[in-house]
């Protein structure tokens, strides 16, 4: 098989592996049936995998809270990727290429542990501010400019607050609404 039917076919597996789980009713109503299918996986793990997409048939997952994606080939993370994971807790996506974050990083709220060691990341997004459950964060080998590097030295709490005033300071034509933000009319 070439490189890419290797890969099709793992994303396949794993497809088939996040299938939700629902149980079903039987016709008459009276019993409950669980479906063949595996319950939907809480961690998933394609360290060193060759994935170079980060696609809906991988994370389309609503249960998933650890995915371990370090040492692959992905050049960019989808606007919607954090959209679709809501309880996603620990992401690691170190030795990569990814050179951005998406703005919608700053409508999650259960993020607690994001690892970009050994990516391309110059600048972080202020959005990444708006996420109150980071504690652990991974800059290591970045050539992070934005924040500075003296706020990136000072740790996560620094730079989630260099990043919030970043983003309070902008006007409001450039600010992004995100999904499930309300926007306060009184400031507009």
């Amino acid at each position: 098989m070439s490189s890419s039917e290797d890969q099709r076919f793992l994303l396949d597996l794993i497809s088939s592996y996040l299938k939700p789980w629902r149980p079903h009713m039987s016709a008459e109503g009276a019993e409950l049936q669980v479906s063949a299918g595996p319950p939907p996986v809480e961690t998933l793990c394609l360290r060193r995998t060759q994935v170079t997409d980060i696609e809906g048939s991988i994370v389309n997952n609503g249960m998933l809270k650890y995915l371990y994606l370090e040492g692959n080939n992905i050049c960019s993370i989808p606007a919607s990727f954090f959209l679709s994971v809501p309880r996603l807790q620990w992401l690691d996506l170190r030795n990569n290429h990814i050179a951005s974050l998406p703005v919608h990083i700053g409508s999650h709220t259960s993020l607690q542990t994001l690892l970009l060691e050994g990516n391309p990341i110059s600048e972080l997004p202020p959005e990444l501010g708006n996420v109150i459950t980071l504690t652990g964060l991974n800059l290591r080998y970045c050539p992070i400019t934005f924040p500075p590097q003296d706020i990136v030295e000072q740790g996560v709490q620094s730079i989630l607050q260099y990043l919030r005033s970043a983003l309070a300071r902008r006007p409001v034509s450039q600010k992004k609404i995100l999904p499930g933000r309300q926007v306060n009319q009184r400031h507009l």
